[in-house]
């Protein structure tokens, strides 16, 4: 795998102050998350002592400033850029929308004839940190690879939020349809944990679902409050994610929606999503040609680590790339019926595709749309 002399990484003079900055962030974030949730234990020994109103009304608000705090850390984050990120020399000028920073990395050969793969991370970290498990997927899939930074993330000008991901992947899937060394027929979604919330949007909604042979989630959940809900176990405190996060991404209503074929890729030692939300979306999915591989040691970071993994997906992949109009070599278990709804959806898709060239989504002012820069 080659990449560019933007690539490279950074010296580490460059790098000495910014890793002081990062420090003294990361502490401040790390005091801000804790703070708020050891307001919780402190309010229940006042309640113990008192047994007053006070005491619940500082649970109540150790809760309500610890789930604001969890929302930001899961998705709102700033991951410091590390120090064997690719920093390129500039971007191209754009007056309006974030700027995007991604890689594409390309088979060598005819790249045409092999699957591209939009790899859509989760929430820590950004696309450097991605760059070992890229290096296996471009090797043992046989995949050109693009790995796209959302706003906010990196070195991505904007700021994150849920509507703005997904502008950010629709912006990069319209890209991928407009380039000339690979073929636009054969574009696959990944995504990973918060990743994959992202990818379910795009292959939910008909217009950029059109653009897709084939959807793969690893470890993601079925919405971001029951994702929080995990963390909440007192039965008071397990409904109040849903009341007061803004983000939300509703996979678990989207699901129905999704007609592509879908791999799911559940790691059964995950503590961060339930393996449920895997199985839960996997049974929700509307797709005629869908499956659920289940890896025993695989934790939320680590299933890509596990024995087998790179087989299966790469089977996938390859198999979804070619579309043949019969799939029961892969899913054998799939009725005739659920064949042909899959086809009518995928008709019904194309139909109402939209010629728009900016990729902006649904819900996304004209001048947020942004700007991608590959490098």
């Amino acid at each position: 795998m080659r990449l560019s002399s933007a690539c490279r990484p950074a010296c580490c003079c460059c790098g000495l102050g910014r890793r002081a900055r990062h420090r003294l962030a990361g502490g401040a974030d790390f005091v801000r998350r804790h703070l708020a949730f050891a307001l919780a234990p402190a309010a229940c020994l006042l309640a113990v002592e008192s047994g007053g109103l006070v005491a619940f009304a500082v649970l109540l608000l150790g809760a309500l400033l610890g789930l604001l705090s969890l929302e930001a850390y899961l998705v709102l984050r700033r991951p410091p850029v590390p120090l064997w990120a690719a920093v390129p020399d500039g971007f191209s000028g754009q007056r309006a929308g974030a700027r995007l920073h991604c890689y594409f990395i390309k088979q060598p050969g005819d790249s045409t004839r092999l699957p591209t793969l939009l790899f859509l991370h989760g929430n820590a970290g950004n696309i450097g940190h991605r760059l070992p498990n890229a290096a296996l997927l471009f090797h043992q899939c046989r995949v050109n690879l693009f790995l796209l930074e959302y706003r906010g993330y990196g070195i991505s000008t904007g700021a994150p939020s849920e509507t703005g991901l997904y502008a950010d992947a629709a912006a990069a899937l319209q890209h991928l349809s407009r380039r000339s060394d690979i073929d636009p027929q054969r574009v696959l979604l990944f995504g990973r944990s918060l990743g994959g919330a992202v990818a379910i949007e795009l292959a939910a909604r008909p217009e950029t679902a059109a653009l897709l042979s084939g959807l793969v989630l690893e470890n993601t959940f079925t919405s971001l409050p029951e994702a929080a809900s995990v963390l909440f176990r007192l039965p008071l405190l397990s409904s109040l994610p849903g009341l007061v996060m803004t983000n939300r991404f509703n996979s678990r209503a989207k699901m129905p929606s999704v007609r592509v074929p879908t791999l799911f890729i559940s790691g059964l030692r995950d503590t961060l999503i339930p393996p449920a939300m895997s199985a839960c979306l996997h049974s929700l999915c509307g797709s005629g040609v869908r499956r659920l591989e289940t890896f025993e040691s695989g934790e939320h970071n680590t299933t890509w680590q596990c024995a087998g993994y790179f087989q299966r997906l790469a089977g996938f992949l390859h198999f979804a790339s070619e579309m043949a109009p019969q799939r029961e070599d892969w899913h054998a278990g799939q009725h005739s019926e659920d064949e042909e709804d899959q086809s009518a959806g995928a008709a019904a898709a194309a139909a109402s595709a939209t010629s728009a060239a900016g990729g902006a989504s649904a819900g996304t002012a004209a001048d947020d749309i942004p700007t991608i820069t590959v490098l």
